[in-house]
């Protein structure tokens, strides 16, 4: 996959959350303890997929997405001792290609 490819899905699930944010904003703002969980299961699955396509076997883009919420948290990553802050995409396909070489 390349690097051009894997930034159009990242920005995909990217999207998906700020929408479903927006969504249980709105539905807190009726019923305050209502969630929207609808499409979960499929984003866990696309990103299951993703890290397949891209050669992820550390589980990096589980944890950017999840974790990091897409690198807000600022939360640092790396190999060997070696971490260092992963806040964007760049940063995340950095670390992925890293893997591939250990």
């Amino acid at each position: 996959m390349t690097k051009e490819s894997f930034f159009i899905y990242m920005n995909s699930i990217k999207q998906y959350l700020d929408e479903s944010d927006s969504l249980n904003s709105n539905l807190a703002a009726i019923s305050p303890r209502a969630v929207c969980e609808v499409g979960y299961h499929f984003l866990d699955d696309f990103v299951k997929l993703l890290s397949q396509a891209v050669g992820d076997d550390s589980d990096w883009i589980d944890w950017y997405v999840f974790e990091n919420q897409m690198g807000k948290r600022g939360m640092k990553a790396g190999y060997d001792g070696k971490e260092k802050k992963i806040t964007n995409l760049d940063q995340l396909w950095g670390l992925i290609q890293e893997g591939k070489d250990k």
